[in-house]
Formats: structure tokens, sequence, C-alpha cells
């Protein structure tokens, strides 16, 4: 088995010696397996995008005779092969998405000009010839899938003259370097047909996916096992072990510390996300440790919010640039792609470190991740430009800047403004919220209402984010109103851009703010959550979960339940204690906790023998009250801020492994959390002790409330 599979994937997938993009076209007779192969290829590696025309004609127009007459398709088939190749001619010149081309490649004259086109876009071919078996085992599977399911992939009505014109006019690829894919083994593809059908069908999320094809794992090893090995690769072989092994889900954890692919911190900073050609882009400023400001800006790709592989810089700082310098600002990176000019456009925050200029940048790309060349740097319509948003109307197309004008007593205004039709340059003013004294702008769209939220201007220090609601962009907008629980400094995060997620069963609107450690801007972390909105009521809100699952397909998501552990049952050591609170898990919270000494330990926690989310529910005054304090004064513990303690983790008495966990500032009785990913012991045997780290003042631990667990990822 090992071995038919080294034989396939070093050929489709990109390597050091070659990183071009890669094209897997897939070749064979109706009921040989190619949408199977097409789609299990994509779930395993995620980079891929299908790119099938029956899959077009069904996204433009509906099943075949369900929704259209069976006269109009072969026009339709026409439009989708124009429409596909203008598809594969943009994700290639983007360059950070390969291609699986599921279609059957009848012809040798059709494999040529395909492979012509490929090569031309600088991006190289593999062609996988899908063997049929006999005909009559082709005539069983196409049968059976059309009693399974009625679907994009086998709408088109084959009948037993159609599939023998297409037996008999196959022309079957010999030395065109093909691969050779084996699929004579008929009932093993009937019960791998039947195991992508229940993944299919009766998965909400994608985590529930991958708690199917583990249930349906052993069928597969059985599979595997009765396999006999011949010259080429048996079809099975590659499709179930690149299924077991490639298929993942993840939660969105916030407030955690993400990390890419290679395993890096993500490091995008107050940016956007873009959906573009099926990938979720995200932008950020990219800071540093000694370069917080002016690192330029990042670029990660995810097909479901929570992997994120990093393409590295976007756009570049550049010694002595007058705008670009490591020196200047880069700040609130936005980019939107311009139909008229068929570019990326990205627009940021332009100045110099004492805020004197207050410009908006503008660089291009051919393609969406970069690298994005400088075009200029402008005051908008003659005005100052300080925090920069960016948003763009899902029904009309058009794009508008939001921008707050300065500190100055001249300005305190947030701008709406539109762009021309190239998203080059603004045209007029659409509405002013006047001296609300407001940064950090962005909206969100739904069917009937726009809705402005907008941070209050505390620096680095969090605060309670505010949102406008407003039938239409020139206004009327209502007064502003708080958006999360009070005194939680909107679970202490800043606005800076939401994100409408359109899938085939809902809507979701998440909120993308931004967590800021003033101590170590590079390690600031991420506030992703859904944002609860009722457009009879005229209402938004934001609601805490720790860990959610996701479905970006679906639009469908759902807070994951962990269990919890009371700080009121656990154990403390020192001068650590158990104290009332009204407010806490059973009226107690520990606080105390200091150093290597005064601890608390959690006992009997049941754990998986696998990483897994637990967060901390905790209180930290430092601040002695934000806001509320005399003149507003900052903490009298050194004269400084402090926006978090720093508490020590060990699991299982471990000191040899110590996890750091950031505890921000809350407010008096209001209890906040922070998630640590952790390997406990498999069974109910498991303990986890907290104690205090230097945070630069001190070596307090956050008084703590609770810990909870949640189940594994996989």
């Amino acid at each position: 088995m090992d071995g038919t599979i080294r034989k396939l994937l070093p050929r489709i997938l990109r390597s050091e010696a070659d990183s071009r993009s890669v094209v897997v076209m897939t070749c064979g007779i109706a009921g040989a397996g190619k949408s199977t192969f097409s789609k299990a290829l994509v779930l395993a590696h995620p980079n891929f995008e299908r790119l099938t025309l029956d899959g077009i004609v069904a996204e433009k127009h509906g099943i075949f005779k369900a929704d259209y007459a069976p006269e109009n398709y072969p026009a339709y088939l026409d439009e989708a092969a124009d429409e596909c190749a203008t598809r594969l001619t943009r994700l290639l010149k983007e360059g950070s998405k390969d291609v699986v081309f599921d279609r059957a490649f009848w012809n040798k004259a059709d494999r040529d000009e395909a492979k012509n086109l490929i090569e031309s876009l600088g991006a190289r071919w593999v062609l996988v010839y899908l063997k049929a078996p006999d005909k009559a085992t082709l005539w069983q599977r196409i049968c059976h899938r059309r009693e399974v399911e009625v679907n994009a992939d086998c709408a088109y009505e084959i009948t037993q003259d159609i599939l023998d014109m297409y037996w008999t006019g196959f022309e079957e690829p010999i030395s065109e370097g093909e691969i050779v894919v084996d699929t004579s083994t008929p009932n093993e593809a009937t019960v791998l047909h039947n195991s992508l059908k229940l993944v299919r069908v009766s998965s909400p999320s994608p985590l529930t996916a991958l708690r199917v094809i583990n249930k349906i794992r052993c069928i597969f090893i059985f599979i595997l096992i009765f396999i006999k090995p011949t010259g080429h690769i048996i079809f099975e072989d590659v499709i179930i072990a690149t299924l077991i092994v490639g298929a993942q889900a993840k939660y969105i954890v916030p407030g955690a510390r993400w990390r890419d692919t290679d395993g890096n911190l993500v490091n995008a900073h107050a940016g956007n996300v873009v959906f573009d050609q099926g990938t979720f882009w995200l932008f950020g400023e990219y800071k540093t440790e000694g370069q917080e400001e002016g690192g330029g800006v990042s670029v990660y790709s995810s097909n479901d919010l929570a992997t994120w592989k990093s393409h590295g810089i976007a756009l570049e700082s550049i010694e002595g640039h007058p705008y670009l310098s490591p020196s200047m600002i880069i700040q609130r990176p936005k980019v939107v792609y311009s139909e008229a000019t068929e570019q990326y456009h990205m627009w940021w925050h332009a100045d110099n470190s004492s805020y004197g200029l207050l410009l908006q940048g503008l660089a291009t790309s051919d393609t969406i991740a970069g690298p994005y060349s400088f075009v200029n740097a402008t005051a908008p319509l003659g005005n100052w430009s300080q925090d920069f948003g960016l948003f763009t109307d899902y029904k009309d197309g058009r794009s508008y800047a939001l921008y707050s004008n300065g500190d100055r007593r001249e300005g305190r205004d947030v701008y709406l403004t539109s762009y021309n039709e190239e998203v080059s340059d603004l045209d007029s003013v659409v509405y002013r919220f006047d001296k609300f004294d407001l940064e950090a702008p962005t909206i969100i769209q739904t069917e009937k209402s726009y809705y402005a939220l907008m941070s209050h201007k505390t620096g680095y220090r969090p605060n309670n984010v505010v949102a406008f609601r407003a039938d239409k962009l020139s206004g009327p907008w209502s007064q502003p109103w708080i958006v999360a629980p009070l005194n939680t400094r909107t679970f202490n995060s800043q606005s800076g851009y939401t994100l409408r997620i359109q899938g085939k069963k809902k809507t979701t609107y998440l909120y993308l703010g931004d967590q800021w450690d003033s101590n170590s801007l590079w390690e600031s972390r991420y506030i992703w959550l859904p944002l609860n909105i009722d457009d009879k009521k005229k209402t938004l809100s934001l609601e805490w979960y720790d860990v959610y699952d996701l479905d970006v397909k679906s639009g469908e998501w759902s807070p994951v339940q962990g269990k919890a552990y009371l700080g009121k049952d656990a154990t403390t050591s020192g001068n650590a204690f158990k104290q009332e609170a009204n407010f806490a898990s059973g009226g107690t919270i520990v606080t105390g906790i200091y150093g290597n000494d005064s601890t608390v330990t959690f006992h009997g926690i049941k754990g998986t023998g696998k990483p897994q989310w637990v967060s901390f529910h905790y209180q930290n005054t430092d601040d002695m009250g934000f806001g509320d304090q005399p003149g507003g004064s900052p903490d009298r513990i050194g004269g400084a801020w402090q926006l978090r303690r720093i508490s020590s983790v060990v699991v299982n008495g471990d000191t040899k492994n110590v996890e750091t966990l950031y505890q921000r500032d809350t407010h008096k009785g209001i209890l906040l959390s922070t998630p640590l990913q952790l390997t406990l012991k498999k069974g109910r045997e498991n303990t986890i002790t907290v104690g205090g780290l230097f945070n630069g003042v001190d070596y307090k631990g956050a008084d703590l409330d609770r810990i909870v667990v949640y189940p594994s990822e996989d």
C-alpha cells in the first residue's frame, strides 16, 4: 500500500524542487471514478480546487431535467467550458492554489490543448487516467450512483446507448505521461462511493465529517488489505489513504495562540479577510519584536477560517522609501478586488511615527497573495485619515472607505466615502459620523440593514465597541449602542473587520477583533466571534464562546461543549485561598495565586491522551477599574499599565514543561477567559496546577473561577 501511494503523491504535490502550481487532469469514461478521485484529493489536500463542467452548469442553471430542459444542456456545457477555462487561468495566474480538473478528456487533442494552456500559464500538468473496468461494471456503477443521489456529478442521464458511444469513442492515453489508476475492483469502488455519500449527506460540519470518516475507517482498512498489487496504482489504495490521513477539522478558539501550518504564530493584525475563488485570505500588519510598526503586510490562506497557511509578506517594507520604510506606519491594511482593472488593491493607513501625515496608501497586485507594488499615498478628498476600514456592498459590488480623521479638535469624525469604479481613488463622501470620536471602523451588511462597528480611542487598551444601524449607507444612522456585555470591554478586544459568510443553509456574520498586547504587540491575539443580529429588533450583539465549530460551506456554527472544573473544588497551597464571590461559579473564587509557592490545583480531570483546549476563567483587577478610578489614573503597581498577568500552568506535576497563560485586565466582578492547548493523559486522573510568573512588575496570577476542558478536535 505505501509503495503505491508514494508512486502517486510526489507527482501531484508541489515540492521544493518544483514549486509551480499543479493541475491534475482526470481522464476516463463515465463511471470510472473521476469525481470520487477529485473530491477525495480536495478533501485530503485542501490547497486543490476542483473544476468540473457539470458543476459549473449546476451552479448557473441547476440540475439536468429538474431545473432546465434537456435540449439546453449542450449550450450550457459550452458556456461552462469557457467559464472553466477562465477560472483555471485566474487560479494559475494567482499561483497560490492547485487545481484538479475533473473532466473526461476524451481524446488526445483535448488533452494536448489543456496541457498547452497549463504550460503557457507557468504551471505543470499531471494526467491521471482512471482506467475503467469492463463495460458491464461501468453500467452497474452508473445505475448505482443515480439510485443513491442525483447531483451535479451525475445529473446528466447516461443511457446504455450513450455508454456504448462513450466506450467506443474514448481514446485511451498511451505514452502521454499519464499515471494509470486501476479502478477495476467494482465492489471496493461501490463501498467507497457509499462512504463518500455518507460523509457528504450527514455531516453538518467539518468536525462531524471527520467523525464519520473515523467510524468507517475499519471498512477502508478492510478494503486495503484485499487489494492485490499490480503494475499500476490501485484506485482505492490512493483515495482511501489520503482520506484517512488528510482529513482534518478545526475549532475556532478566540484569544488562543493561533499557529499556521508551519507551526508559527499567525501574524496578521488589524487587517481583513477576503473570500476569493473558494479560499479565505487573511491580510494584516506584520509585527515582530523590535519592529512593532512598519513591518509590512502579511498574508495567509485558509479553507475553514481555522487552518492558516502563510504566504509570506504581501507588501514589503522598503528601507528609505518615503511611505514603506520600517520607520513609517503601515496600519490596518485592507484588500479588495477591482473588477475594472482586474487587479487586487491594498489600502492602508499610511503615516509617519508621529501620526503627522494621516494618509491612505495604495498598492496593487495581479495575484491576491502579492507581491503588491506601491502606487501612492494620498489625503482622502483633502482630508485627514487615521484608522482605516473598507467595506464592499455585496448587492451592487460598490466599495467604500471608512476612516477616522484624527484626534485634533477639528477632526474626531468617521467618514464613509465611496470609491470610483476602479477602486483606485475616492469620489464622494456618503456619510459623516460627526464628533463621536471613534476609530477602527467596519461595516457588516444584512439583507435589510447596515451595521457600523467602531471602537473608542484608548490606544492599545480595550474598550466598549459600539454599533450604529441604518437602512442605507447615506443614513440616517442610529445612535450608537454597546455591543458586548458591559465592563467586558468587548472581551478585551478592538473592532477592525467583520465578515459575512453566505452558506448553503445559513448566513453567519463574524466579528474579527484584535486583542492587543501592549507589552508584546507581536503576540497580540485574535477575537473572532459570531455576531447576533436581529433586523426586526434592529439589534446587534456579541456573546462569548471559548470554542466553537464553524462550517463555512453550510454557514452553520455551534458552541463546543466542555467539562467545567470549579475553583471551589480545587486545592490550594501557600497563601492562595478561596474567597466568597457572588459573581463566581459556586459563589467562590481562588485568589492569592503567586509564584511557585501559592498555587491552585484542579483534580480528577478527564483527558483523551491528545491535545485539548482548556479555558481558564479568571478575574484580574490590576488596573483598579479602568475608567472608574480618579482621573483615569493608571494602576498603582509600578505606575504603568499592565494589561496582563502571567500564570504558570503545569499538567500532572511535570514542572519541566511549564505553559504560560496570559490573563489580561478585567473589571471587578467580571470574568473573562484565556485558552491553552494542553495534552492530558487518557482517563480521569489528570491534574492542572496554576501559579504565577513575572509580568515585568510582579509574580501574581489572576484569580481563578474555573477551568473548562474541551474534547479533542479529532
